[in-house]
């Protein structure tokens, strides 16, 4: 256990390192696609810090309360609040992928198929015609 709670420590250090980091970007840069993977990569690094406090420190701080706060909080479906953030990031990134896609093609381009640009290293057709 004391494995898991080293690497826990350092991975969330880290993630909170990226987020203190990466927050003072979301407000300052003008470039969008800049502006949105600096948001990107706050909330990817927020939902990984909450998700290890969670499921890797608040039974430590919480001792035996932990079985009784942890089934109030849904059990396991308490995932789905860290997925919903991971979600929100995977998103922002494919949205930054459109904008950076070159003006006059982003047309035939959407934010869930921009991760297929350029068309011709694809073997579906996902551009828009």
């Amino acid at each position: 256990m004391i494995f898991v709670h080293i690497t826990s420590a350092l991975a969330m250090g880290g993630m909170f390192f990226v987020l203190w980091g990466y927050l003072p970007l979301v407000w300052r840069l003008r470039d969008p696609v800049g502006r949105v993977l600096a948001v990107a990569v706050a909330v990817l690094a927020l939902a990984w810090t909450l998700r290890s406090f969670w499921w890797d420190w608040a039974r430590i701080f919480l001792g035996s309360n932990w079985p009784a706060v942890r089934d109030t909080m849904g059990g396991l479906d308490m995932n789905g609040a860290f997925n919903l953030l991971v979600i929100v990031s995977a998103y922002l990134f494919l949205r930054a992928r459109l904008l950076a896609i070159p003006e006059p093609e982003r047309a035939h381009w959407r934010w869930w198929n921009a991760w297929a640009h350029p068309a011709q290293r694809c073997i579906i057709p996902w551009r828009r015609k």
